[in-house]
């Protein structure tokens, strides 16, 4: 969480010969919009970074 900028970020490390990103993207879409919802209600942003880009 970086409180300067009021930004929560969930920062994830994939392995793409596992998984490939869109499907890992169609199963997690709902979690991610809460997440989106839940920051938005502490007044903060929400930011998602796979693989260390946003």
């Amino acid at each position: 969480m970086n409180v300067r900028n009021k930004t929560i970020t969930l920062m994830l490390d994939l392995d793409e010969e596992i998984s490939d990103l869109v499907e890992y993207f169609e199963i997690f879409t709902a979690r991610m919009v809460a997440c989106r919802r839940a920051a938005k209600l502490l007044g903060c942003t929400f930011d998602v970074k796979v693989n260390g880009f946003s």
